[in-house]
């Protein structure tokens, strides 16, 4: 696409975004995120910093942070991406709720769990409440989440009782 395309073009910074994504998946954090810094400069540039492509360039960059345990970068990338998905979407956009997703997973890997909770809590509830819309495997995420971080943070009663609801949903 670069030679292409150029390399500022959206479907450019798109793929350099998968390319980045798939480098994490075979574990090479420092070139996802030396990709991903790259690509949210070309991405704001271009875009402009509450573009989607940027705020998913964004998000992109944090995953490579936290994998490299950058977790102070990643968490403020993270509440960024937060803080413009909420303003563009609202706060039932399932964009936003990945977002949401995305930093509870981080706040519960530095043992923020109360924060964490608090955010799949919140997820849950809209989860449920678009559960007709959205179909079970989207809307019955959070509570899996929120049931193993309750398992992790030693709430192993609560864990329980979370599983086996949502075992029952998933029967539905």
């Amino acid at each position: 696409y670069t030679e292409l395309l150029g390399p500022i073009h959206s479907v450019t910074l798109r793929a350099r975004n998968s390319l980045a994504r798939c480098l994490m998946d075979c574990k090479k954090y420092v070139e996802a995120e030396e990709i991903g810094q790259e690509t949210l400069g070309f991405a704001i540039d271009v875009a402009g910093l509450e573009d989607n492509l940027a705020i998913g360039t964004r998000e992109v960059l944090a995953q490579s942070l936290a994998f490299l345990h950058r977790n102070d970068e990643a968490e403020a990338l993270y509440q960024e991406t937060l803080r413009l998905r909420i303003k563009l979407g609202g706060t039932d956009n399932f964009n936003t709720i990945n977002a949401k997703h995305f930093l509870a997973q981080l706040l519960a890997k530095q043992r923020q769990y109360e924060e964490a909770e608090q955010l799949y809590e919140e997820n849950l509830a809209l989860e449920m409440a678009k559960r007709e819309e959205w179909g079970p495997p989207d809307s019955l995420r959070s509570l899996h989440n929120l049931a193993c971080e309750m398992g992790r943070s030693g709430k192993s009663e609560q864990a329980e009782s979370l599983h086996r609801e949502l075992l029952i949903l998933n029967t539905e």
